[in-house]
């Protein structure tokens, strides 16, 4: 059962007008003020409308039609549709611009993005967040997930890559490693953490890795944020290499002259900071963390 929306009134300098006509008059869709309306209040709702009159904002009627669709930058004039081609991005974004902030505003937006695609190697596919259907690299057509899984990464990382860099480089980069035959921790940037890592031909999850060497999740995490994926896998290979003396687990008790603490009390009561001892672990490993807490307390007791 379909239910009509009550009636709205809407007084603006004296000028009453029900809410269809004020969301048509000003370009937008026949309930756009009505449902603007139960969403942030009253105020709000009138607050826009002024903003619209203020800049000019021309009724639905006329910003549909096709002599109102033409914009001059830099000397060129086509109309939104054309724009849209050149620049990378759909029509309607440059006409919701123009509507609601100005031709001002739409041309500085294409003028920017001209600017950008002057420079050597941009293309417009680089402004593009969607992921399509199939990534045709090497006469070859996959899905993003289907790429992200031959080059042994996570299952969404291409579909990321593409939003946060764009088609075209996505292409580049998938291309570059099947011609180099590169793994994926080669090629792996820092700000995109990884859920699966593979070490020695065994691909695990950071929470098995975690548990494989003793130590949390989020430490793999911060390691890859930080260091790369190179960095973890570092981290992970020195860990295993010395898994059975346990060298590498953090947060291990250490036993010296009868007192056992762990790594950060142990760390205050040399009079260091508390990261010191397990920094020593992590660096030069358990022994040389027993040795320099020996050393630390013998100096104690000869003072």
């Amino acid at each position: 059962m379909n239910v009509k929306n009550k009636p709205l009134y809407i007084t603006i300098n004296n000028i009453t007008k029900l809410h269809t006509d004020w969301s048509t008059s000003l370009g937008h869709g026949k309930n756009y003020f009505y449902n603007m309306n139960k969403k942030k209040g009253l105020e709000y709702t009138v607050n826009k409308i002024i903003k619209d009159i203020e800049n000019g904002a021309k009724p639905l009627n006329e910003k549909r039609g096709k002599n109102e669709k033409l914009l001059t930058v830099n000397g060129q004039t086509h109309n939104y549709s054309q724009w849209g081609k050149i620049i990378g991005c759909s029509s309607c974004y440059i006409g919701s611009l123009v509507n609601q902030k100005g031709e001002d505003k739409a041309t500085e937006f294409i003028q920017k993005r001209l600017k950008k695609l002057e420079q050597p190697g941009f293309t417009k596919e680089m402004f593009s967040s969607q992921v399509p259907q199939g990534i045709t690299v090497q006469g070859r057509t996959q899905t993003a997930y289907k790429w992200s899984k031959e080059i042994g990464c996570a299952p969404n990382y291409i579909s990321t890559l593409i939003k946060q860099k764009g088609l075209n480089y996505v292409i580049n980069y998938i291309d570059e490693i099947l011609s180099n035959d590169k793994p994926y921790s080669d090629k792996n940037p820092k700000n995109i953490v990884s859920k699966r890592i593979t070490i020695n031909g065994v691909s695990q999850s950071r929470k098995k890795w975690a548990d494989t060497i003793g130590c949390s999740e989020g430490r793999i995490k911060r390691i890859i944020k930080k260091d790369g994926i190179d960095g973890a896998i570092k981290f992970i290979e020195y860990a295993l290499e010395h898994k059975n003396d346990n060298s590498y687990k953090l947060g291990r008790q250490i036993t010296v002259n009868g007192e056992t603490h762990n790594g950060t009390e142990w760390s205050l009561i040399i009079g260091r900071n508390k990261c010191y001892i397990n920094q020593v672990i992590k660096l030069k490993g358990f022994d040389a963390a027993v040795k320099i807490i020996e050393e630390n307390l013998n100096n104690k007791g000869d003072n």
